[in-house]
Parts: structure tokens; C-alpha cells; sequence
């Protein structure tokens, strides 16, 4: 289990998670680890977060984590679906019937 730090004022909650978790299948124990992982990094930001409970505040940076994960993601998406283009192209060229075109450079 990942330490959470966001619960050192919150114990019984932290039982509670704890109890969940060993609930879960294996590989789900190891998704809600990955989960508090990437929570872990705001943990200097979390008690600014006032009047919430520890998994209120969980569940707010784990869900800022996976925003900043998906957004990355769909950068490199963008940047994939771009070199696909310039390939299909070139393949498109390639594969033209005719003579082939002359390098213009």
C-alpha cells in the first residue's frame, strides 16, 4: 500500500481506504495505488483544501493528475496523427501510377 500523507490528520479514514483496498482484486489494488501515486505529488497543496475530508481531498488531486496524464496523452495523439498524415502522403506519392515525380529539392 502507497503511504498517503494526504491522511496523517485523518487516521480513521485511512483505515477506512485501507480496508477498501484490500477489498479490491489485485490488479484494481495496484490501479488505486497508481491513483494515490499521482496524487502524492500536490501533498504541499492538499491543506489549502479546507473544510474537506482526506478522501474528498484524494479524490481532487487524483483527479488533477489524471487530467495532466490525459492531456499529455492527447498531445502525443495530436503529434502522432500528424507524422501518420506526412506518411500517408508520402506513401500515396510513392504509390502514384505514372512516372515518378521529380525531387524538387
Amino acid at each position: 500500500m502507497v503511504d498517503i500523507a494526504l491522511f496523517k490528520d485523518f487516521p480513521e479514514e485511512e483505515v477506512v481506504l485501507q480496508k477498501f483496498r484490500r477489498a479490491l482484486r489485485k490488479k484494481d489494488q495496484e490501479s488505486l495505488d497508481e491513483l494515490i501515486e499521482g496524487a502524492q505529488q500536490f501533498t504541499l497543496q492538499a491543506p489549502l483544501i479546507n473544510n474537506t475530508t482526506a478522501i474528498e481531498r484524494l479524490l481532487l488531486l487524483m483527479l488533477i493528475a489524471e487530467h495532466r496524464k490525459t492531456q499529455q496523452l492527447e498531445v502525443q495523439i495530436e503529434h502522432l496523427t500528424e507524422r501518420v498524415d506526412q506518411l500517408t502522403e508520402r506513401i500515396e506519392k510513392l504509390t502514384k501510377p505514372g512516372p515518378p515525380e521529380q525531387d524538387k529539392s
